[in-house]
């Protein structure tokens, strides 16, 4: 009976070691850092570099700002030869408005009025707004995850596409974009040759993901558009020299439940202008 019973414990204990040694799936690991992250700073930047004649130009997009749980502000910078442009934005959730600064003046972007106008659709901002990222959309989006690594207390996978249903996908909105004159098919190419010929090139873009291990929170996403641009330049079809030399993209999270709460300040609601009112003014000009 002794012998029965410590066989028991020893086969309960290697179960029970196994299963806290059990590495975490990188879908798992996404699913537990969304739900964990909604209150943070966060800072980003896309970065290009274009050779022609023999003459680089390199141009930067940086974006840093922070999140609340409920709202949005964002400082925006673009940077380009002999300019830089800048911008703000605030997303205010309760009155579902958008306050945007460009170049220096302040518009300001209500979600109703705009739906009203038929600039928008309303239940599809809705549903985007109320969208939570479940095992279930993840299948649906068609993303697929490699093993998960870890070093320094990160944890670190890539973010790829499962082809079949990214084709439906495309086959679905393609069909759409014919139908509707916005799209015209590459001479010689039916739709599922063209969708073919686009399929292999996406293969190429991966995104990193990296996730913290203590307290499964989003780090950072970053992603290599060149193998893109490389595979591009290499397809049957289109086969011309693509002039970038550099495209990346990175997005850092930071500060994670520690931000202040976002709070428009009373002098940009005062002087933003209403973006319809300027939109028909401009029309008004051009007319």
């Amino acid at each position: 009976m002794k012998k029965i019973t410590l066989i028991l414990l020893s086969v309960l204990l290697i179960a029970g070691l196994a299963s806290c040694s059990k590495a975490p799936t990188a879908q798992d690991l996404m699913l537990e850092a969304v739900e964990n992250t909604k209150v943070y700073n966060f800072d980003g930047n896309v970065g290009m570099e274009v050779v022609e004649e023999g003459i680089s130009t390199t141009i930067n997009v940086g974006l840093d700002g922070a999140v609340d749980g409920e709202n949005m502000k964002a400082s925006l910078n673009i940077g380009i030869p002999y300019m830089n442009l800048t911008g703000e934005l605030y997303f205010i959730k309760e009155d579902l408005t958008l306050y945007m600064n460009i170049m220096g003046m302040w518009l300001k972007m209500d979600i109703q009025e705009l739906a009203a106008e038929g600039m928008i659709d309303m239940e599809e901002f809705k549903a985007l707004q109320n969208q939570k990222l479940t095992a279930e959309t993840i299948t649906g989006l068609g993303l697929t995850f490699s093993d998960v690594t870890e070093a320094d207390g990160v944890y670190t996978f890539d973010i790829g596409y499962n082809k079949d249903i990214w084709k439906a996908v495309m086959k679905a909105q393609l069909e759409q974009q014919i139908s509707d004159g916005t799209m015209t098919l590459p001479e010689g190419y039916t739709e599922d040759e063209f969708i073919d010929m686009i399929l292999p090139v996406l293969d190429k873009l991966k995104i990193t993901a990296q996730i913290n291990k203590e307290d499964k929170t989003l780090r950072s996403m970053k992603a290599d558009f060149m193998p893109v641009f490389e595979a591009i330049a290499q397809t049957e079809g289109i086969g011309e020299e693509i002039p970038v030399t550099k495209c990346d993209f990175e997005f850092n999270i930071s500060d994670v439940g520690n931000v202040s709460e976002v709070q428009l300040d009373s002098s940009v609601a005062d002087k933003a202008v209403d973006f319809i009112d300027f939109i028909n003014s401009m029309n008004a000009l051009t007319y």
